[in-house]
């Protein structure tokens, strides 16, 4: 479902904050997947969160995935509503789910039975999220009204009771077809008008419901949903179960008028910290971090800067409260607060990687110096080593400070990479490894560039690095380097010297204008290359044209041209070198 922003009135500063004396006292629980901040006592908190566990555990084992998440999801369990009030999302919701700036918060108004349908139907969202997979809206939403009915039936899980209120609207409402159905998006009427949303809501439970616990769709649901996100979901019904989409659609009739349905019992292993949760008192600044985030969260910017405000006056050397500060800030769009709270996190020694990471982008959006963000990219791949973001990041800096060789061993170290990032990345290497001397290295990194091209643009930049490394060396190049070379390890970073310049002849046939920098796009041995331009007041030109770049955007009349270029490639645009000077024929 979707949060949207509310209009709310001010409240009160946390009096956890100001009155410690009538506070609530705040106990935390941990297991291995979830963390429970609880104002309504041991016994309470530890129910609510064996609940979660089983509801966790039972949805893996019948989607068959993973599930796991980065941090163990927050579950903030008040003891009434007059506690819960200050930290709704909308005024109706007793129960709601909404993703923070670490981690995923389940919120509860009360740890009554009668709140969990609500933040299961929310927290299904949340296991669906990280898999990657666009699940159709309809079986999205369908999933999470069925596990909304779980209920923990001593060690088992039983699931599947009928919803009322959806059975009543399926009896007295003309149904939706099923390709109207399936083809509902965020932004279609059934999904968003009130007089036709529950038609949506109570098709998509009944549908799922049958695939869940009928054969012989319930063995095959979780080929189904790998099939249906990657396309058409007509085919997929057809792929996947051996029937077509307007069969399925008549068994779904027939399921619903024989009057009986089936309910599902699984015994769920859990692990020993489900049944034992670690337990313990909430400081005040945990429990007032927690709700000072919940309400950033919720988009009570006031309250929240409030909030973090009289955090920061009474704890002004734990570097959590300047992390959460600054991410709030951050939230918020107020860059420049954001980096002063993270600067005093970083001050404080916050142990947090992903803070020293974020920090880092938050400098790059501010176009501060690349200078300024491979400190912090060190620090965050020292934290941990196998953050693979920020590993990629620090070698792309160091790349632009000339640090050929540490770009090197930063980038050979990244051990999973989007396949999105995986072709700047290799040519990126490839022009490394080429600026030390290694031309077997650069060759094989630009050789996986074009493994790894995404468009025929970047298929023609990868093939025309290919062909400049492979050609022989000018007689002034081999001369340059009849001296030893320094191992890669040993080379002093002083040693390191700029190519003074390769030349291409091609036909010119597109300029890209990209704001103060301009791509050039070269016809050259019947490939297209292309070449950045960074300052067009620093390129020399002459032949026709004069002395100075007078060319407009898009594609050009073909003219002969002879460029020199500094080879350095830019995976960001698919150029192959930077112009230093054009002579047209």
């Amino acid at each position: 479902m979707t949060l949207r922003r509310i209009g709310v009135a001010a409240i009160p500063l946390l009096c956890g904050l100001e009155c410690a004396s009538a506070a609530p006292r705040w106990l935390k629980l941990n297991s291995t997947n979830f963390e429970l901040f609880t104002t309504a006592g041991e016994r309470r908190g530890r129910d609510v969160i064996l609940y979660f566990e089983q509801v966790r555990g039972f949805f893996l084992k019948a989607t068959h995935t993973s599930g796991r998440s980065a941090l163990p999801v927050r579950i903030v369990a008040f003891s009434s509503e007059k506690e819960y009030r200050p930290y709704r999302a909308t005024e109706a919701a007793a129960a709601y789910a909404v993703g923070g700036h670490d981690r995923d918060y389940i919120v509860l108004s009360g740890t009554g039975s009668e709140n969990y349908p609500i933040a299961v139907h929310e927290y299904v969202h949340l296991l669906i999220k990280p898999g990657g997979e666009k699940v159709p809206l309809w079986l999205n939403e369908g999933l999470a009204e069925f596990y909304s009915t779980l209920k923990p039936v001593g060690k088992q899980v039983r699931v599947g009771d009928i919803l009322p209120g959806h059975f009543m609207v399926l009896q007295q409402s003309k149904w939706l077809d099923l390709e109207t159905l399936i083809a509902v998006d965020r932004d279609s009427p059934y999904y968003n008008e009130k007089r036709r949303v529950s038609l949506f809501y109570a098709e998509s439970w009944a549908l799922t419901h049958m695939l869940m616990l009928t054969e012989p769709y319930r063995a095959k649901l979780p080929q189904f949903i790998a099939a249906a996100a990657k396309g058409d979901q007509q085919p997929a019904f057809e792929q996947v179960f051996g029937k077509k989409a307007w069969e399925v659609w008549m068994d779904l009739q027939a399921y619903l008028r024989k009057g009986a349905y089936n309910v599902a019992l699984f015994h769920v292993e859990l692990e020993k910290s489900a049944e034992q949760p670690e337990i313990r008192e909430a400081t005040e600044m945990e429990s007032g971090l927690v709700l000072a985030n919940l309400l950033s969260a919720v988009r009570k910017r006031d309250e929240a800067r409030q909030a973090f405000t009289e955090l920061a006056r009474q704890n002004p050397l734990r570097p959590e409260v300047e992390e959460a500060f600054g991410y709030f800030a951050r939230g918020a769009r107020e860059t420049e607060e954001a980096c002063t709270h993270f600067a005093r996190a970083v001050e404080l020694g916050s142990a947090n990687a992903q803070l020293y990471y974020d920090y880092a982008n938050l400098l790059h959006q501010s176009r501060e110096l690349h200078t300024k963000r491979i400190p912090l990219l060190r620090r965050a791949v020292e934290l941990d080593p196998g953050f693979s973001k920020a590993r990629y990041y620090l070698g792309f800096s160091l790349l632009a400070d000339r640090n050929y060789e540490e770009a090197v061993r930063q980038l050979e170290q990244v051990k999973r990479v989007d396949r999105e990032e995986a072709y700047p990345m290799f040519q990126a290497l490839a022009h490394a490894y080429h600026q030390l001397g290694n031309q077997a290295g650069a060759i094989t990194a630009a050789e996986r560039a074009k493994k790894y091209a995404r468009n025929p643009d970047e298929t023609a930049a990868a093939e025309g690095l290919l062909e400049y490394l492979k050609a022989p060396p000018r007689p002034a190049q081999v001369q340059a380097r009849t001296r030893p070379e320094p191992s890669l390890v040993q080379r002093p970073q002083a040693q390191q010297t700029q190519s003074a310049g390769s030349s291409i002849e091609g036909t010119l046939e597109q300029v890209d204008c990209l704001g103060e920098r301009a791509r050039l796009r070269l016809r050259f041995a019947g490939r297209q290359v292309r070449l950045a331009i960074l300052d067009p007041a620093r390129v020399a030109v002459t032949g026709a044209g004069g002395g100075k770049i007078d060319l407009s955007c898009g594609p050009q009349k073909p003219r002969q041209v002879t460029i020199v270029y500094d080879p350095k490639v830019d995976g960001e645009l698919g150029t192959i070198g930077t112009v230093k000077s054009m002579e047209f024929k």
